[in-house]
């Protein structure tokens, strides 16, 4: 059956063009039947169209109802008429549009066939259908789509009850997740169907991520096995248990009461097991804590490193713990028997009216208890004990003292160690100001005695006199050089060095010095590490120790001196301050002298301190060891009771270096004398004056200036070369290092000679600057001056010297 143009016009459409035969013949009679069986079939389809159960529609690309069936109108409240009229956008809900149109689009494009949706219409009665739409792009024979064809279901009904499901979850879930309770669904095969907010809450999980998991993958194995086992038990059995469980929370362990329970569909079978967990680790926390507090405060007792007491106003014990025996060498039960007669008798006769007095206040004025005090251990040590207690009220009435006592034996050592460091630097502090201010006379002493010499006549008299300033004023320097070794100013020449090679050195001429009535050994590691000293002043460090050995053994005995590697753990520095841990070389030299009692150790380091008679020695070798160990970055310890002897350990920094070998200096002539222009910077005037004259004597120029800034605007002035600088280091104004670096920006070439008393040169050369020149120490002959100007002179440089 065809449909007119007016027909196709009032449903949305177009005419469509009718097939016209002009001249063409009449048809034949199959195609006649051909003809009814398509309108037989066109028929039918309009039927099955108008008469199905769920709407159709046809529609044009456009959009446009082409053709609906009364179920569509049914569905949206429209007559067929009205949808006709307009298209599907229009009754489509806004926010489904979108979706829909994006796969409209998709089809005309052929990028899909056909396509799928839940969306909602527009009723004409102001509500919203939902709807199952399903639609397919109708082509022609051509090839070209023609129109849409689309299928709608409605499915309101399911959204409700959907909706109404989902509402019904969501107050469910609410339900639970409003529980204190962890609470948990799971089927019959163990996996999670549901937790409520407080099992995601206890264990840091989402209700996602622990949907359709296992315990084995959410717990530790030995309890996803325990948990799975309780699971079993209720299916097999069908009724709810209770169970006590143990899961690991991020917290820690979490003891809980759980109440399992099967699950039952319509025809009585077990689909799930639901679970009720009721947290009970505080209560269980309570129950162990109140089982083991007993045994805990025995333990704590007994492993504090205090000693806890409790005694009455008369100092009777009630009770005292098992450290006291460490501490005090008597055991708990001699302290009950003897109590305050054991406690103020083994006090110190000095400290113990001060004790008594601060006990009797405790309970009189019920101020604290806080003393320090000396009490003799049973092996005859006297310890240091630090005693602190209050006061509370004990049984019928009377108040009882409850205390701790420290052992702080070790920290008042530690504390006299420290007082002596800090006296010992401040000594050294002051003895090597002394001995840079007396270097200056010396050296002016020495080197005008020098002059005398050499221009005194043949009296003999006379000459004996000059020579005997000289040997004076040589005295004097080897003294100074003692307090500068003691407050470490002295400059030093480390190199990396076996120490067991030195001492065997050593050890050729020590049984010279030392009486043939002491034996002396020598017991070298053959493992030993190096060390990075100044070979000289270690030698000066044993030549001392030994000859203070020998004089402690003045009717004989032995000298031994070890070496052996030692490794410095932090106890072992706790105990030896100011040492730190690591790796050291121990050198050890002991005897079996008289020994020292404790007060005298208490001095032994310090300058001009001797035990020795008048004029028998200078109190500087000990003095003079100390220095050289401190400044070599090591340590000395000494060990001395009167009658058994002395021991001192000497801990020198280890280095993993390769040794530094030492070719022997090749003694050459040096001449004095010279023509070149030389910058002589001193502040003493007395001692510039002396290094001018022997300068000029020897034939070279001199420009003289006090300080640095002086000297700038000397070498200023200067237009000529100046070959050398001769400058001291340290100077008021500008020191000598400084003004080296200011002349070298204009005088590139020139060199320089540093004169200083002690470490200052160590000082500014410690602070990585490039060094350059070269040293000589204060105070020095003025011969051994001027073969040290000429050294520098000849030594070959940059240039010859260096022009303004």
């Amino acid at each position: 059956m065809k449909e007119s143009g007016q027909e196709q016009r009032r449903r949305g459409g177009r005419p469509r063009a009718r097939a016209t035969s002009h001249a063409s013949p009449p048809a034949p009679k199959s195609r006649k039947s051909s003809a009814r069986a398509i309108a037989k079939k066109e028929a039918e389809f309009r039927r099955a169209f108008d008469q199905a159960a769920i709407g159709m529609a046809l529609v044009g690309l456009d959009g446009a109802w082409l053709r609906v069936n009364p179920a569509l109108c049914q569905i949206v409240g429209y007559s067929e008429q009205e949808l006709l009229a307009t298209n599907f956008q229009s009754i489509t809900h806004p926010e489904d549009l979108s979706a829909d149109l994006n796969f409209v689009g998709q089809m005309v494009c052929g990028e899909i066939r056909s396509y799928q949706m839940e969306k909602r219409y527009l009723h004409k009665a102001k509500h919203v259908v939902w709807v199952l739409l399903s639609v397919s792009l109708v082509y022609g024979e051509d090839g070209k789509p023609l129109f849409f064809f689309s299928q709608i279901q409605d499915i309101s009904e399911r959204r409700r009850i959907e909706e109404a499901l989902q509402d019904s979850d969501k107050k469910f879930q609410a339900l639970l997740d409003n529980s204190p309770n962890m609470i948990f669904l799971k089927d019959v095969e163990g996996r999670y169907l549901l937790v409520n907010k407080e099992f995601e809450r206890a264990l840091k999980v989402r209700q996602e991520q622990i949907r359709g998991k296992k315990d084995e993958e959410v717990f530790p194995r030995e309890q996803a096995i325990a948990f799975r086992a309780n699971d079993l038990q209720v299916l097999k059995i069908g009724i709810p248990v209770e169970f006590e469980e143990v899961a690991r929370q991020e917290d820690g362990l979490h003891t809980s009461i759980v109440h399992k329970f099967p699950l039952f569909d319509a025809s009585g079978k077990i689909y799930a097991t639901g679970g009720i967990v009721t947290d009970i680790s505080e209560r269980k926390r309570a129950e162990e804590d109140l089982r083991h507090r007993e045994e805990e405060h025995r333990r704590l007792i007994e492993n504090v490193p205090e000693v806890v007491w409790k005694a009455d106003e008369r100092g009777k014990v009630f009770f005292i713990s098992e450290e006291i025996e460490r501490v005090f060498g008597y055991s708990v039960t001699e302290v009950y028997q003897q109590g305050e007669r054991l406690w103020f008798g083994r006090m110190h006769p000095e400290d113990r009216e001060r004790v008594q007095e601060a006990y009797s206040t405790l309970f009189n004025e019920d101020r604290p208890f806080d003393v320090e005090y000396r009490i003799q251990h049973r092996d005859g040590r006297w310890m240091w004990w630090h005693d602190r207690a209050g006061s509370v009220a004990g049984g019928l009435g009377e108040r009882v003292a409850e205390g701790l006592l420290s052992d702080i034996t070790q920290r008042k050592e530690i504390e006299q160690q420290v007082r002596q460091r800090l006296k010992m630097e401040a000594i050294g502090k002051l003895a090597g100001g002394l001995a840079h201010d007396f270097n200056n006379l010396v050296m002016v002493i020495k080197g005008n005695s020098e002059i005398l010499s050499s221009v005194v006549g043949p009296n003999e008299a006379q000459r004996r006199n000059i020579e005997q300033i000289g040997k004076a004023a040589d005295r004097a320097a080897s003294l100074t050089r003692q307090l500068l070794a003691f407050s470490r100013m002295q400059v030093l020449q480390p190199r990396v060095l076996d120490l067991n090679a030195i001492v065997a050195e050593m050890g050729k001429m020590l049984p010279r010095l030392i009486s043939e009535s002491i034996e002396f050994v020598f017991a070298p590691d053959s493992t030993l590490g190096r060390v990075k000293a100044d070979s000289g002043q270690l030698e000066q460090v044993i030549l001392n120790l030994a000859v203070n050995a020998r004089d402690a053994m003045p009717q004989g005995g032995k000298l031994v001196i070890e070496t052996k590697n030692f490794n410095m753990d932090e106890e072992s520095a706790s105990r030896h301050q100011p040492a730190k841990p690591g790796q050291y070389v121990l050198l050890t030299v002991s005897d079996t002298g008289h020994g020292m009692d404790a007060e005298t150790q208490s001095h032994i380091f310090e300058p001009f301190f001797t035990t020795k008679s008048q004029g028998k020695g200078t109190g500087l070798g000990l003095a003079t060891v100390y220095g050289i160990v401190k400044q070599s970055g090591g340590f000395i310890w000494v060990y001395s009771e009167p009658g058994q002897g002395t021991t001192f350990k000497i801990y020198l920094p280890r280095v993993d270096e390769p040794l530094e070998s030492t070719v022997p200096n090749q003694e050459k002539i040096v001449t004095v004398g010279g023509t070149e222009t030389l910058l002589l910077v001193e502040d003493e005037e007395p001692v510039r004056e002396l290094m001018r004259a022997f300068l000029q004597k020897n034939g070279y120029t001199v420009l003289e200036a006090r300080n640095g800034l002086d000297a700038l605007r000397a070498a200023e002035r200067h237009i000529g070369t100046i070959h050398l600088l001769v400058t001291d280091m340290v100077m008021p104004k500008m020191g000598g290092w400084e003004l080296a670096d200011r002349l070298a920006v204009e005088r590139s070439g020139l060199k320089v000679l540093y004169l200083s008393g002690y470490s200052e040169h160590k000082v500014a050369a410690d602070t990585n600057r490039n060094w350059r020149g070269s040293f000589v120490q204060k105070p020095f002959s003025m011969d051994v001056f001027g073969r040290k100007v000429r050294e520098v002179l000849d030594r070959p440089g940059k240039h010859d010297g260096a022009s303004n």
